[in-house]
């Protein structure tokens, strides 16, 4: 954390184009937005944060809540263990024991050169590109904890959304997936991921 650096800083960031292609709203009911924390080195999760948002109001503000636990696929019945905190989208909510929560549109730090990687035209050094994604805004949530809920040091981090018991969107590392591996032309029809 900039401000405190006893805590980590976990963010999420959904729902590309918000405000343009969508409300930027979370999705609500049985949908849960869940940060895997892995702490022993297994590449299986030992504590999970779960988010989970109600439906917005007519200012498309939404109820927050935010559970801390641990185990693998617990979340895809859309159950809420160990709730933590309570709060409003667009609103820093407080964590007991440090920390807090902020889930809204926020400005996409995503930076990408779309025209010069479509075109396999890189920059020449000095020589700057424009950033397709300047002035586009993300659903974002960003989670401030203490380090010492996540276990060792050295961890490893991901997040998954879970909607009606099915996932429906994993990242690790923003658009290795999509730059890096190309699609597969022998997968099932139904099984591709949507976004």
């Amino acid at each position: 954390s900039p401000t405190n650096p006893e805590n980590t800083v976990l963010i999420m960031g959904v729902n590309p184009l918000a405000g343009v292609l969508n409300d930027g709203t979370f999705r609500p009911g049985n949908a849960l937005y869940a940060f895997k924390i892995d702490s022993d080195g297994d590449a299986k999760e030992d504590v999970t944060f779960r988010i989970k948002f109600s439906r917005p109001d007519e200012n498309l503000v939404q109820r927050v809540t935010i559970a801390r636990d641990g185990g693998v696929d617990q979340d895809l019945d859309g159950s809420m263990r160990n709730p933590i905190a309570k709060g409003k989208t667009d609103e820093i909510i407080s964590i007991p024991g440090g920390g807090m929560l902020f889930a809204g549109v926020m400005d996409d730090p995503f930076f990408f050169d779309l025209e010069g990687f479509l075109a396999l035209d890189f920059c020449a050094p000095g020589e700057t590109r424009p950033n397709f994604f300047a002035g586009l805004n993300v659903s974002a949530i960003a989670l401030e904890v203490p380090s010492s809920w996540l276990g060792s040091n050295n961890i490893g981090v991901w997040a998954r959304t879970v909607s009606n018991g099915k996932q429906i969107d994993r990242m690790g590392r923003p658009a290795i997936n999509t730059v890096f591996i190309p699609n597969n032309p022998l997968e099932p029809a139904g099984t591709e991921p949507s976004m």
